[in-house]
């Protein structure tokens, strides 16, 4: 039996860092309700599905996490 020795693959060294990533969430809707209060717990109660479909987002910074 024959060993053959196969060629050595080259290493690729990849660093990676941490950052920190803010973002800010805009999106409306429109409530019916009797009062101000009424309007804004209507909203509170929505599931997180519903506040974030067809939302709109921006990035606001990104930090070097150290």
């Amino acid at each position: 039996m024959l060993l053959t020795r196969q060629a050595a693959k080259p290493i690729t060294i990849c660093r990676t860092m941490n950052y920190k990533v803010g973002l800010t969430i805009h999106n409306c809707f429109d409530v019916e309700a009797a009062n101000k209060e009424e309007a804004e717990d209507k909203v509170r109660t929505l599931g997180v599905h519903e506040i974030l479909n067809d939302a709109q987002y921006e990035i606001t910074y990104v930090d070097k996490d150290e």
